[in-house]
């Protein structure tokens, strides 16, 4: 909105205060782990409890450390072969991460040129030009979570890596993409009452539904460590069946968290469909691009800055 957004100065100094403000809340959740992870348990617990404590606490980062290592190592298995190590199915790791990169620049190179023919279109453009480019850009968005959910059957945990993303991306990932309520901040200022009572509505929503599955995930985390000290009680911590069988249900609640997470950010968007003209949705959804190549830019201009491209 205040002019070329390849303004190197303007990127630079929006990149610092981003990151300023991430250092700091990053150095305020580590100040909660050392007060509430270990010391306030140091303070609770007697010596013998403290060292019972920090044997899970390392158990368990050993436990998700030996998790990835499995599907980094995974070996092919047949549909008779009975699965131990691994929880996978049969597809080359290196080749499903390589598509999803090439996928992915070409992904930005189209939003590029949607963004270029959202942001020209004339404010009496007839309706069937803008519902064109609407129908595109809708499309475009379905093709990227499409191939997500094509990932996510495959290997959920590439899913919520992000590896195809530069760092500033993954900053603002939120289970497996963009955060739904990112959304309403993008609206176009130009509705009236009764548009702005029905995204209001829908942003409440939004906003419960979001908190809903941000606590299902949590829960999965716990379910993690429920598995490994009922695994290591058990018996063998190593036992490779048993660690995939209790794998496999982490990877369900993970993929069903994503699948939820993605039916929310469809349902957003197309309300906005229904609630907002033509005109106006044109709008939002360059707004939309606009938003996400920024953050792209962002990202690769922190990357050039540090040395990392």
């Amino acid at each position: 909105m205040q002019g070329n957004p390849q303004n190197g100065e303007l990127r630079a100094e929006i990149a610092i205060r981003v990151a300023n403000i991430m250092r700091a809340a990053y150095d305020e959740a580590n100040k909660l782990r050392n007060a509430h992870v270990v010391l306030r348990k140091l303070f609770v617990l007697n010596a013998a409890q403290m060292v019972k404590f920090l044997a899970r606490l390392a158990n368990h980062h050993l436990w998700i450390h030996q998790l990835g290592l499995c599907h980094i190592l995974r070996k092919p298995v047949g549909k008779e072969e009975k699965q131990t190590n691994c929880l996978f199915h049969n597809y080359p790791l290196r080749s499903e991460m390589h598509a999803m990169e090439i996928f992915y620049s070409q992904w930005i190179i189209e939003e590029r040129r949607l963004l270029n023919d959202l942001s020209s279109v004339p404010q009496n453009s007839p309706y069937l030009h803008m519902s064109t480019l609407i129908s595109r850009a809708l499309s475009h968005y379905a093709e990227y979570y499409d191939r997500l959910s094509q990932l996510a059957e495959q290997n959920i945990f590439l899913v919520f890596s992000a590896y195809w993303l530069n760092p500033v991306e993954r900053s603002f990932f939120w289970l497996g993409g963009l955060k739904p309520s990112i959304l309403f901040h993008l609206i176009p200022s130009d509705i009236n009452d009764d548009q702005r009572r029905e995204i209001e509505e829908l942003k409440q929503q939004t906003v419960q539904r979001e908190t809903e599955l941000e606590t299902i995930m949590y829960k999965v985390g716990a379910t993690i460590t429920v598995l490994m000290v009922t695994e290591t009680m058990q018996g063998n911590p190593k036992n490779g069946d048993v660690r995939a069988e209790l794998a496999i249900r982490v990877v369900d609640m993970m993929r069903a968290v994503f699948d939820e997470a993605n039916k929310l950010r469809k349902y957003v968007m197309l309300r906005n469909l229904i609630v907002l003209n033509a005109a106006q949705m044109v709008k939002f959804l360059a707004r939309v691009a606009n938003h996400h190549l920024w953050i792209h830019q962002l990202g690769l201009y922190h990357m050039y800055s540090m040395g990392l491209a």
